[in-house]
C-alpha cells in the first residue's frame, strides 16, 4: 500500500513522480508482492494510470470530505 508520494511543484513534469512508483514497484517485486494499492484523488488518477495502476472505482474513505479513487497495480 502507497500512501503518499509528493513531488515539489518546483520538479514537477520532470518525471520524478513516476521514477518513484517505477523504484517502488521493483523493491515490491523483488520482495514478492503481487500489487500495489493506493488511493488517489480523481485529478491524479490519470497519472496513476500511466503508470500501470488500475482504477478499481470510488473508494469508500471521504478523508477530507473528498471523493478517493481505489487503484492497483499487478506486478
Amino acid at each position: 500500500m502507497i500512501y503518499s508520494i509528493a513531488i515539489d511543484p518546483a520538479y514537477r513534469g520532470a518525471g520524478l513522480g513516476s521514477r518513484l512508483l517505477a523504484a517502488i514497484s521493483e523493491r515490491a517485486r523483488a520482495e514478492h508482492r503481487e500489487t500495489l494499492s493506493l488511493t488517489s484523488l480523481e485529478r491524479n488518477v490519470p497519472f496513476y494510470q500511466k503508470n500501470g495502476f488500475i482504477n478499481r472505482g470510488v473508494a469508500m474513505s471521504d478523508h477530507a470530505g473528498e471523493t478517493w479513487y481505489n487503484l492497483v497495480k499487478p506486478l
